[in-house]
Protein backbone atom coordinates (compact mmCIF):
# COMPACT_ATOMS: atom_id res chain seq x y z
CA UNK A 1 0.00 0.00 0.00
CA UNK A 2 1.04 3.42 -0.86
CA UNK A 3 2.54 5.07 2.08
CA UNK A 4 0.73 8.91 2.94
CA UNK A 5 2.69 11.84 2.96
CA UNK A 6 1.59 15.04 4.65
CA UNK A 7 3.74 17.88 4.41
CA UNK A 8 2.65 21.35 5.52
CA UNK A 9 3.36 24.76 3.16
CA UNK A 10 4.29 27.29 5.47
CA UNK A 11 6.26 30.65 4.59
CA UNK A 12 5.91 32.36 7.50
CA UNK A 13 7.40 31.59 11.07
CA UNK A 14 5.43 29.17 14.16
CA UNK A 15 2.64 29.00 12.52
CA UNK A 16 2.41 25.11 12.05
CA UNK A 17 -0.65 22.81 13.37
CA UNK A 18 -0.01 19.30 13.21
CA UNK A 19 -1.82 15.62 14.42
CA UNK A 20 0.23 12.67 16.21
CA UNK A 21 -0.82 10.97 12.58
CA UNK A 22 0.90 13.20 10.43
CA UNK A 23 4.12 12.14 8.49
CA UNK A 24 6.28 15.87 8.18
CA UNK A 25 8.98 17.23 5.33
CA UNK A 26 11.24 20.06 6.58
CA UNK A 27 12.03 21.75 3.39
CA UNK A 28 15.35 24.10 4.27
CA UNK A 29 16.71 26.40 2.03
CA UNK A 30 18.82 30.00 1.90
CA UNK A 31 16.46 32.60 0.28
CA UNK A 32 16.84 32.57 -3.34
CA UNK A 33 17.61 28.69 -3.61
CA UNK A 34 14.88 27.61 -6.04
CA UNK A 35 12.36 27.58 -2.93
CA UNK A 36 9.51 28.82 -4.96
CA UNK A 37 10.27 26.62 -7.90
CA UNK A 38 10.56 23.35 -5.66
CA UNK A 39 7.04 24.27 -3.95
CA UNK A 40 5.94 25.00 -6.65
CA UNK A 41 6.96 21.14 -7.93
CA UNK A 42 5.73 19.80 -4.47
CA UNK A 43 2.02 21.15 -4.71
CA UNK A 44 1.68 20.17 -8.55
CA UNK A 45 2.72 16.69 -7.92
CA UNK A 46 0.02 16.35 -5.36
CA UNK A 47 -2.81 17.17 -8.03
CA UNK A 48 -2.22 13.86 -9.43
CA UNK A 49 -2.35 11.85 -5.83
CA UNK A 50 -5.87 11.48 -3.93
CA UNK A 51 -3.66 12.89 -0.74
CA UNK A 52 -2.70 16.81 -0.76
CA UNK A 53 1.13 17.13 -0.18
CA UNK A 54 1.92 19.85 2.33
CA UNK A 55 5.04 20.74 3.33
CA UNK A 56 6.60 22.57 6.57
CA UNK A 57 9.44 25.32 4.99
CA UNK A 58 12.20 27.39 6.44
CA UNK A 59 14.86 29.11 5.63
CA UNK A 60 16.51 29.24 9.38
CA UNK A 61 17.45 25.97 10.87
CA UNK A 62 16.99 26.44 14.07
CA UNK A 63 12.97 26.80 13.61
CA UNK A 64 12.96 23.24 12.99
CA UNK A 65 12.27 23.37 16.70
CA UNK A 66 9.30 25.67 16.74
CA UNK A 67 7.59 23.03 14.75
CA UNK A 68 8.17 20.33 17.36
CA UNK A 69 9.94 18.41 14.34
CA UNK A 70 11.62 14.82 15.51
CA UNK A 71 15.36 14.83 13.88
CA UNK A 72 14.71 10.80 14.18
CA UNK A 73 10.85 10.75 12.89
CA UNK A 74 10.64 13.73 10.13
CA UNK A 75 11.83 13.90 7.27
CA UNK A 76 14.09 16.87 5.82
CA UNK A 77 14.91 18.09 2.28
CA UNK A 78 18.13 20.47 2.18
CA UNK A 79 17.61 22.70 -1.22
CA UNK A 80 21.17 23.81 -1.92
CA UNK A 81 22.06 26.43 -4.95
CA UNK A 82 25.87 27.81 -5.57
CA UNK A 83 25.97 30.28 -2.59
CA UNK A 84 27.48 33.08 -4.93
CA UNK A 85 24.45 33.03 -6.75
CA UNK A 86 22.28 33.23 -3.68
CA UNK A 87 23.94 35.82 -2.23
CA UNK A 88 23.92 38.34 -4.99
CA UNK A 89 20.78 37.61 -5.94
CA UNK A 90 19.38 37.79 -1.94
CA UNK A 91 21.62 40.96 -1.59
CA UNK A 92 22.34 42.62 -4.79
CA UNK A 93 26.54 42.97 -4.69
CA UNK A 94 28.80 41.19 -2.61
CA UNK A 95 29.46 44.31 -0.88
CA UNK A 96 25.99 44.51 0.55
CA UNK A 97 25.78 41.17 1.53
CA UNK A 98 29.68 41.02 3.50
CA UNK A 99 27.35 43.89 5.62
CA UNK A 100 25.10 41.23 7.17
CA UNK A 101 27.85 37.95 7.39
CA UNK A 102 27.40 36.06 10.71
CA UNK A 103 24.01 35.68 12.97
CA UNK A 104 25.04 36.95 16.06
CA UNK A 105 25.45 33.77 18.98
CA UNK A 106 23.53 32.19 20.11
CA UNK A 107 21.64 30.44 17.06
CA UNK A 108 18.11 29.71 18.36
CA UNK A 109 14.82 29.95 16.67
CA UNK A 110 13.51 33.61 15.31
CA UNK A 111 10.90 35.32 13.38
CA UNK A 112 13.69 37.46 11.98
CA UNK A 113 13.08 37.95 8.03
CA UNK A 114 16.74 39.42 8.28
CA UNK A 115 19.04 36.90 6.59
CA UNK A 116 23.04 36.08 7.23
CA UNK A 117 25.19 34.55 4.93
CA UNK A 118 25.93 31.96 7.95
CA UNK A 119 22.59 30.85 7.56
CA UNK A 120 23.72 29.46 4.29
CA UNK A 121 26.58 27.08 5.33
CA UNK A 122 24.74 26.00 9.08
CA UNK A 123 21.91 24.45 6.99
CA UNK A 124 24.44 21.42 6.54
CA UNK A 125 25.23 21.29 10.19
CA UNK A 126 21.47 20.58 10.93
CA UNK A 127 21.52 18.50 7.35
CA UNK A 128 24.31 16.15 9.29
CA UNK A 129 22.69 15.57 12.50
CA UNK A 130 19.46 15.12 11.14
CA UNK A 131 19.01 10.86 10.90
CA UNK A 132 20.68 9.96 7.78
CA UNK A 133 17.79 7.90 6.85
CA UNK A 134 15.37 10.89 6.82
CA UNK A 135 17.33 13.20 5.18
CA UNK A 136 17.98 13.80 1.70
CA UNK A 137 20.16 16.35 -0.59
CA UNK A 138 19.24 18.13 -3.61
CA UNK A 139 21.43 21.05 -5.38
CA UNK A 140 18.88 23.61 -7.52
CA UNK A 141 21.39 23.39 -10.52
CA UNK A 142 20.91 19.48 -10.76
CA UNK A 143 17.09 20.34 -10.70
CA UNK A 144 17.53 22.55 -13.33
CA UNK A 145 19.96 20.16 -15.62
CA UNK A 146 18.19 16.97 -15.06
CA UNK A 147 14.76 17.74 -13.85
CA UNK A 148 13.53 13.99 -14.18
CA UNK A 149 16.26 12.25 -12.31
CA UNK A 150 15.67 14.93 -9.44
CA UNK A 151 12.31 14.62 -9.15
CA UNK A 152 12.42 10.79 -9.46
CA UNK A 153 14.57 11.07 -6.32
CA UNK A 154 12.48 13.11 -4.10
CA UNK A 155 9.52 10.57 -5.04
CA UNK A 156 11.66 7.67 -3.56
CA UNK A 157 12.19 9.45 -0.97
CA UNK A 158 8.92 10.12 0.09
CA UNK A 159 7.86 6.55 -0.37
CA UNK A 160 5.12 7.82 -3.02
CA UNK A 161 3.90 5.82 -6.06
CA UNK A 162 6.16 6.46 -9.31
CA UNK A 163 2.69 7.33 -11.18
CA UNK A 164 2.68 10.76 -9.93
CA UNK A 165 5.75 11.53 -11.33
CA UNK A 166 4.82 9.81 -14.49
CA UNK A 167 1.81 12.16 -14.89
CA UNK A 168 3.50 15.26 -13.76
CA UNK A 169 6.33 14.62 -16.42
CA UNK A 170 3.75 14.79 -19.05
CA UNK A 171 2.63 18.27 -17.75
CA UNK A 172 5.74 19.30 -16.87
CA UNK A 173 6.18 22.29 -20.06
CA UNK A 174 2.63 23.78 -18.69
CA UNK A 175 4.31 23.41 -15.08
CA UNK A 176 7.41 24.90 -15.69
CA UNK A 177 5.51 28.20 -17.13
CA UNK A 178 2.83 28.39 -14.85
CA UNK A 179 5.83 28.25 -11.94
CA UNK A 180 7.87 31.03 -13.22
CA UNK A 181 4.26 33.17 -13.75
CA UNK A 182 3.79 32.40 -10.41
CA UNK A 183 6.82 33.42 -8.81
CA UNK A 184 6.45 37.02 -10.87
CA UNK A 185 2.85 36.98 -9.14
CA UNK A 186 4.65 37.33 -5.83
CA UNK A 187 5.39 41.20 -5.79
CA UNK A 188 8.17 40.99 -2.84
CA UNK A 189 9.65 38.08 -4.11
CA UNK A 190 10.85 40.52 -7.76
CA UNK A 191 11.14 38.70 -11.11
CA UNK A 192 12.57 35.56 -12.47
CA UNK A 193 14.99 36.96 -14.66
CA UNK A 194 16.94 34.05 -15.58
CA UNK A 195 13.49 32.44 -16.39
CA UNK A 196 15.34 29.24 -14.57
CA UNK A 197 17.65 29.08 -18.30
CA UNK A 198 20.65 29.88 -17.01
CA UNK A 199 22.29 28.96 -13.45
CA UNK A 200 24.99 31.01 -13.86
CA UNK A 201 23.04 34.05 -14.53
CA UNK A 202 23.61 36.42 -11.34
CA UNK A 203 27.43 35.54 -10.84
CA UNK A 204 28.70 35.56 -14.30
CA UNK A 205 28.83 39.47 -14.49
CA UNK A 206 30.87 39.33 -11.31
CA UNK A 207 34.67 40.26 -11.72
CA UNK A 208 36.95 37.43 -10.98
CA UNK A 209 39.01 38.59 -8.11
CA UNK A 210 35.12 39.63 -6.80
CA UNK A 211 34.28 35.65 -7.21
CA UNK A 212 37.99 34.38 -5.69
CA UNK A 213 36.92 36.43 -2.74
CA UNK A 214 33.55 34.90 -2.06
CA UNK A 215 35.37 31.54 -2.63
CA UNK A 216 37.91 32.63 0.41
CA UNK A 217 34.87 33.65 2.87
CA UNK A 218 33.59 30.13 2.47
CA UNK A 219 36.75 28.39 2.37
CA UNK A 220 38.32 30.03 5.47
CA UNK A 221 34.91 30.11 7.31
CA UNK A 222 33.70 26.75 6.67
CA UNK A 223 36.48 25.01 5.22
CA UNK A 224 35.22 20.92 5.92
CA UNK A 225 31.63 22.28 4.79
CA UNK A 226 33.31 23.70 1.37
CA UNK A 227 35.14 20.88 0.89
CA UNK A 228 32.71 18.22 1.48
CA UNK A 229 29.56 20.23 -0.25
CA UNK A 230 30.61 23.35 -2.42
CA UNK A 231 33.51 22.01 -4.46
CA UNK A 232 31.49 22.03 -7.66
CA UNK A 233 31.16 25.86 -7.01
CA UNK A 234 34.27 26.64 -7.26
CA UNK A 235 35.51 29.12 -10.33
CA UNK A 236 37.53 27.58 -13.27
Amino acid sequence: MMRKIFLLALIFFGNAVFTLEQERVFLLTFPRSGTMWMLECLEDLSRYHQEQFLIIHDHYSPNFQTYGLDKNQDRLILLVRNYKECFIRHKGNWEDAKSCTFRPMPRKPSSNPLHYLSDYFENFYYFRAWNKEKTLLIYYEDLMTDFEREMTKISRFLEVDESWLIAFMKDYERHRIESIQNYEDEKKLGTSESKGNDILFHSRSLDRGVLLEMERFAANSYPWLEYTYLMRYRAN
